[in-house]
């Protein structure tokens, strides 16, 4: 039996995060690789590194995200005299022009890429060739945060209402910016340099920005605290009426990530793609998005309390956990497999006020939720 969540809008402090169950995983978990693409229609040798992004994403599942650029700043990506395309957008500008993406030496190429913008060798702008063995040292490194996120269509409003939630696994003394793109899958061109793309054979494009949710090339300022255990929120609603191109919504991915706001190179700590008309899904090794969409049906009452909760279990399940905000088990018991189960939690358990996560399983899923102690 599928649960229903409660979102809220804005910045929701530590303590006052009052909803029943987040969309975020808060036990410590490595980072989430975002690559750049930079890819163009006369680019002879882009169709070789659009295909190297595409088998990162499909042999990373959920921990490799791409965001495929047209910028219009660049004589590979100008559709005329050809009969391709024209997938341009000036928003890539920013990041393709000299000075950003390749600071020790100001040349531009393509195929290109940034991998999570790091520096590596004085560049930013990253050849094909090495794009694999850095994604592969990215998902080794450590995340000081997770981002959990749902995107929900309206099809009568023609709207995207997109949850974000960031969690603050370690504590950053920076400040930082949280980004929302909206990409699309699966379109065509019938020309595209080092193909043999026609009209009857089209050349097709994967991960293509399509538009940007948050304000800008550089993102939005995240307010509130970033030390160990905080939680961002914030909801963007975007207006599909308002796009420059029709989007396929069944084909379209929104992507968030979270770059250092002090570094020259906007460096992104990590990042999370969902399906734009009903997805969900979180960084993090806490709970999956296999366990949302299998949940358990249980209820913890009341929720905040002042020290002593009922777990009220509806389906038959074998297994009742407890963590606290930085993952660490609390409490385990193991559950009889009978329907409506009923399991009584208190100070032994709930050793200090704060938050508390309460995971209850089956055998073939399972279902957390986030109760206050104050």
């Amino acid at each position: 039996m599928k649960k229903s969540t409660l979102f809220f809008a804005g910045f929701l402090g530590f303590a006052f995060a009052l909803s029943a169950q987040t969309i975020v995983n808060t036990g410590a978990g490595n980072k989430h690789a975002v690559l750049e693409e930079f890819t163009g229609i006369k680019c002879g040798n882009c169709p070789g590194g659009h295909t190297i992004a595409n088998n990162l994403v499909t042999n990373n599942p959920g921990t490799v995200h791409v965001i495929a650029y047209g910028p219009s700043n660049s004589s590979y990506t100008d559709p005329a005299g050809t009969q391709g395309t024209d997938f341009r957008r000036t928003f890539a500008n920013a990041f393709y022009s000299a000075a950003y993406c390749s600071p020790s030496s100001g040349s531009r190429f393509m195929p290109s890429a940034f991998i999570n913008r790091k520096l590596t060798g004085g560049n930013i702008l990253q050849s094909s060739g090495s794009w694999t063995s850095q994604v592969n040292t990215t998902l080794t490194e450590s995340s000081p945060m997770n981002i959990g996120i749902k995107s929900t269509y309206s099809t009568s409003a023609q709207t995207l209402t997109i949850d974000v939630e960031v969690f603050y696994t370690s504590t950053v003394s920076v400040a930082n910016n949280i980004h929302v793109a909206i990409t699309e899958d699966d379109l065509t061109s019938d020309y595209q340099s080092g193909s043999s793309a026609s009209a009857a054979n089209p050349y097709v494009y994967k991960h293509l920005f399509r538009e940007n949710v948050t304000t800008g090339q550089w993102g939005d300022a995240m307010t509130g605290s970033t030390t160990q255990g905080s939680l961002y929120t914030k909801q963007f609603v975007f207006n599909l009426a308002g796009a420059q191109d029709p989007i396929n919504i069944a084909k379209a991915h929104v992507t968030a990530f979270v770059t250092d706001n002090n570094s020259s190179n906007k460096e992104i700590y990590t990042g999370i793609s969902v399906e734009a008309d009903g997805g969900q899904a979180s960084t993090g090794v806490f709970t999956s998005v296999d366990e949302i969409a299998n949940a358990v049906d249980f209820n913890v009452f009341p929720n905040p309390s002042n020290g002593q909760v009922s777990v009220n279990i509806k389906d038959a399940s074998n297994k009742l956990e407890v963590y606290n905000v930085l993952g660490e088990t609390v409490y385990t018991q193991v559950l009889n497999n009978t329907i409506n189960q009923k399991v009584v939690l208190n100070e032994t358990t709930f050793t200090s006020n704060g938050i508390y996560f309460v995971k209850v399983s089956t055998e073939n899923a399972s279902t957390t939720e986030k109760v206050i102690i104050h």
